[in-house]
């Protein structure tokens, strides 16, 4: 699997050839590590079948965004409510989604770990909506 995130101190794309869910992991760890005035970076992770799951966050509250085999997008949708959204760094580029799209830390490694077995991330704790 192909694992990229943005550094926004050397403006450059960081690309990780994944072999385990475990690789994934790391490069969330690197790139919530190099927070700047846009956000933590997003973490895209592409396997086999063509499927891409992107994970943006601010180290509590976690985006999910997935593109099926079809070319078909999806969202997250959570756990959390209110005003204040989450602000990510989408590949240099300042992004933000609405509260109502983020789900917890704990329960976006389920869906990691899924997407990474199956190509879905689709787990009973999290509903996706097509965007």
């Amino acid at each position: 699997m192909n694992i990229s995130y943005y550094n926004p101190y050397s403006e450059s794309e960081i690309h990780i050839v994944g072999e385990v869910v475990g690789d994934v992991f790391h490069a969330i760890e690197l790139a919530k590590g190099l927070r700047s005035a846009r956000g933590c970076p997003t973490v895209d992770v592409v396997v086999a079948s063509g499927e891409s799951l992107s994970y943006s966050t601010d180290g509590v509250r976690v985006h999910l965004g997935w593109t099926d085999v079809s070319g078909s997008s999806y969202h997250s949708v959570g756990e959390f409510s209110g005003p204040e959204g989450l602000v990510f760094d989408h590949f240099g580029s300042w992004s933000e989604v609405p509260s109502e799209w983020l789900i917890s830390s704990g329960v976006a490694k389920v869906c990691v770990e899924r997407f990474v077995e199956t190509g879905s991330p689709i787990t009973d704790n999290v509903r996706f909506i097509l965007d």
